[in-house]
């Protein structure tokens, strides 16, 4: 198998993320350990409403380990295949497994999960790497184990802290 890692849409105008310290180390040390093996590494980037292109929303967080050089692929709605290149993507780098971590757990990770298994992909979701934010009848805690448990059919990655 041939895997990649997705990282979605850790920017500026998303959050604030629930444990965002803890999940943006457990993300940084995955992109370490692609980059050592050599496999690829997607960013995803969300381009609408309050996350223009160009503004400061839009932008990456800091924290992120991101190079000039890595793939980013722009999206416009939670799911990162809805009208994008990214299936061409990974098609061409010949890839049939997706490691998936970022934000937001119930929008754009669950989109992207959900739309990765029915293009057939095997996922992984990788634990503690993923976050989102408190609403006004949850907090992101319970909103991370409820997917984290909705998942648990998922392939996990190596366990992260």
């Amino acid at each position: 198998m041939t895997t990649a890692l997705l990282v979605i849409d850790l920017q500026n105008g998303v959050g604030p993320l629930f444990g965002f310290e803890k999940v943006i180390q457990n993300v940084n040390q995955r992109i370490r350990e692609y980059r050592e093996n050599g496999d690829a590494i997607i960013f995803i980037q969300h381009n609408s409403g309050e996350l223009k292109v160009g503004s400061e929303p839009w932008r990456f967080v800091s924290e992120l380990d991101i190079k000039a050089d890595d793939s980013i692929i722009a999206k416009t709605q939670a799911n990162a295949f809805y009208q994008t290149d990214l299936k061409q993507t990974l098609d061409s780098l010949d890839i049939d497994s997706l490691e998936i971590c970022g934000a937001q757990t119930e929008y754009c990770i669950d989109a992207t999960v959900k739309a990765a298994y029915y293009a057939g992909y095997q996922i992984a979701v990788t634990p503690n790497a993923f976050s989102t934010v408190d609403t006004q009848e949850f907090p992101a805690s319970k909103i991370n184990k409820f997917y984290r448990g909705l998942w648990s059919w998922l392939r996990e990655s190596s366990p992260l802290v």
